[in-house]
């Protein structure tokens, strides 16, 4: 998850500098790549410690490096929002089926 994080910050370092330029191939792939190993190393805690379900945090992080050419193409504020909505969507995903699961 560490890893994961250096490599957002990577990403978002060239990002932010110029947020409607779009990202060259580094920068997009550190960004996505980021998300990646971030939901994927969350995934793996999850599933070490028995807390809840890893396997919506690892589609997540399938979709987020399925994501980075996306956000080489796109302006760098469309590639971070795109990557946000990832993530929203995985923890979104993730506490619908956890309701669903309790109330049954």
């Amino acid at each position: 998850m560490l890893l994961g994080i250096v490599g957002i910050a990577a990403g978002l370092k060239t990002a932010i500098g110029h947020p409607g330029a779009t990202l060259t191939t580094g920068p997009a792939v550190a960004l996505a790549g980021g998300v990646t190993l971030f939901l994927a190393g969350d995934a793996l805690f999850r599933r070490a410690l028995r807390i809840g379900t890893p396997w919506y945090r690892a589609a997540g992080a399938a979709v987020a490096l399925a994501c980075w050419p996306a956000a080489a193409t796109l302006s760098a504020a469309a590639g971070i929002v795109l990557l946000t909505v990832v993530v929203a969507a995985t923890l979104a995903a993730e506490r619908r089926a956890v309701r669903v699961t309790v109330k049954a």
